[in-house]
């Protein structure tokens, strides 16, 4: 029970502050009017076609890892994230480039607003650049996840979501009456700043030791 209640509850906070981090973002958004708030949920929900893979791509990452783990085969454990990684990545890139040509018809298919479209379609292509970096995050934290190192995804989860994406869109929206694309650009940073603090300690030799053990 104790070690259910250790991994579970970092996790259970983090989908609280991911959540609840979500709402406010929007509520951000929806203070700059109802055509660019349209255009902002729109694209944002055009945007999970293209990212959906990835998540069944942590799950499976996870998965492995938690078996590799309790087998204390560090080999196949340090084999499952390279493959993980590299093959969410390569998967990421292409639908990036699909994301950025397909933008346009895309916000057409859910919008009638020529406006709408316009707008939508901008901030999927801007995204779009940032899609491997999402794809980064999604899977290394599985493999935090798979670790058991739920308390750490929970810390970045946490500080990125409202150190970086809240607070920035709070002055971009706020403060400086910046225009929606700024808004993007601080969900982006929110989401590299993620696939960093997700990927370094997985890179680091020195610090593999320490992640393959639980507590």
């Amino acid at each position: 029970m104790k070690e259910c209640m250790r991994i579970g509850l970092p996790v259970l906070f983090s989908s609280i502050a991911s959540c609840f981090g979500y709402v406010v973002f929007a509520g951000l958004v929806s203070g700059m009017g109802t055509t660019i708030f349209a255009a902002h949920s729109i694209a944002v929900t055009a945007e999970t076609i293209f990212y959906i893979s990835g998540y069944g791509l942590r799950t499976a990452t996870s998965t492995l890892i938690g078996i590799s783990l309790g087998e204390e085969d560090e080999k196949q454990m340090e084999a499952v994230a390279s493959v993980s990684v590299k093959l969410t990545m390569i998967l990421m890139c292409v639908s990036g480039v699909i994301l950025f040509f397909v933008a346009r018809p895309l916000m057409g298919l859910l919008t009638e607003s020529s406006r709408v479209v316009e707008i939508g379609a901008d901030m999927l292509r801007i995204v779009a650049f940032s899609e491997p970096f999402y794809g980064l995050m999604i899977v290394t934290e599985g493999i935090f996840y798979g670790l058991g190192k739920t308390k750490y995804a929970f810390y970045v989860e946490t500080f990125c979501m409202w150190g970086i994406r809240i607070l920035f869109t709070f002055f971009c929206v706020k403060i400086w009456h910046f225009g929606l694309e700024t808004v993007w650009y601080c969900m982006i940073a929110d989401n590299v700043c993620k696939a960093v603090l997700f990927s370094v300690p997985l890179v680091v030799k020195r610090k593999r030791s320490c992640l393959t053990k639980l507590g």
